[in-house]
């Protein structure tokens, strides 16, 4: 008897550990889906912006949630992706 409380004292701890370490995977999306296909497929998906006709999904993933990742929805449709950084407009060398 004294084994089992063992065993599942170690059972418990190992499973707490375990799920404390839970790592939240990227949703599987492609372009051309809809807002609600999106939704179903991505499990913590927070709404950004709703605005002329732009629907913008912010999404946290990875271990403790360290990676980030925008999706740009026009009217209904999914149509870029991106990680939230604003692309280079000019580079300026100055001599």
């Amino acid at each position: 008897m004294k084994l089992f409380y063992k065993n599942t004292i170690t059972l418990i701890f190992a499973s707490l550990l375990f799920s404390s370490c839970y790592s939240v995977k990227a949703p599987q999306v492609v372009t051309g889906m809809t807002v609600n296909e999106f939704t179903k497929e991505a499990k913590h998906e927070e709404l950004v912006s709703l605005e002329n006709g732009w629907t913008i999904y912010r999404v946290l993933y990875g271990y403790n949630a360290q990676n980030v990742k925008f999706y740009y929805f026009r009217d209904n449709k999914l149509v870029k992706i991106d990680e939230g950084r604003r692309a280079i407009d000019r580079r300026v060398e100055i001599n």
